[in-house]
């Protein structure tokens, strides 16, 4: 696919037909590329003005493609559209570049995990259905809510069969706690998980056809990899060392 240079963030997603699509940088420039099922596409420069910072990629179940990605410390999202091409908007004017999670529920509608300026509040946003019909065709993002104020750098974002989302984070309290936060209405759920004071870095969270999450994280103290089959089982290594 690409060989040379500093392609330091990328990301990677399935479409429906199992075929990779990737978002990385290439020096300093967001770049989107795709295996088309006997060859790889030729490599898009998307935006040549992105600086260093994480990517996120995204699609749709009709293989629609989304990118999130900072430019400076603007949040930014790219979608393509049948007749505009790729379509830049805006989901925070501020935050931190550390990391980015991206996800679309079965209707389509895209979803946003950031940190916020201090880099400790974790922030989720939607794309709303208020978009522009004329030229450049792009849809609004919610304000940013906060949905941990104890989130740090590490944390994961999945959505379930129903549209809602659920995330893993890494906490700072008097040390690195494993939190999994829901959504029921308008109101977030935080349920701490794992309390151990040096559990929860790098969480990885996914959804089973049911929607009960399971999530890997890191045991910084005993250099375990640790997976939560059930919210009140979290001590269960599956790699040691």
């Amino acid at each position: 696919l690409y060989s040379g240079g500093n392609t330091m963030f990328r990301a990677m997603a399935l479409d429906s037909s199992g075929y990779p699509h990737f978002a990385y940088r290439k020096g300093n420039d967001l770049w989107y590329a795709y295996w088309t099922g006997s060859s790889w596409s030729r490599s898009l420069r998307v935006d040549e003005l992105a600086t260093s910072g994480a990517v996120a990629l995204a699609l749709s179940p009709s293989n629609r493609v989304s990118i999130a990605y900072y430019e400076g410390s603007t949040l930014k999202h790219l979608i393509t559209h049948p007749l505009q091409g790729w379509v830049s908007e805006v989901i925070a004017s501020s935050g931190t570049f550390y990391d980015i999670a991206l996800a679309v529920d079965p209707g389509g509608n895209v979803m946003a995990a950031y940190l916020g300026s201090a880099g400790m509040d974790l922030y989720f946003s939607r794309r709303t259905n208020t978009c522009l019909y004329d030229p450049p065709y792009s849809c609004i993002w919610s304000s940013g809510v906060v949905v941990d104020d104890q989130g740090e750098d590490f944390f994961s974002l999945a959505v379930d069969r129903q549209g809602m989302p659920h995330l893993a984070t890494a906490a700072w309290a008097s040390g690195f706690e494993l939190h999994y936060i829901t959504q029921q209405g308008t109101s977030w759920l935080v349920q701490q998980v794992d309390t151990n004071e040096a559990s929860g870095p790098y969480p990885s969270i996914a959804l089973t056809p049911g929607g009960t999450p399971r999530i890997s994280y890191l045991d910084w103290l005993n250099y375990d990899l640790k997976v939560v089959y059930q919210l009140d089982q979290v001590f269960l290594p599956v790699v040691r060392r």
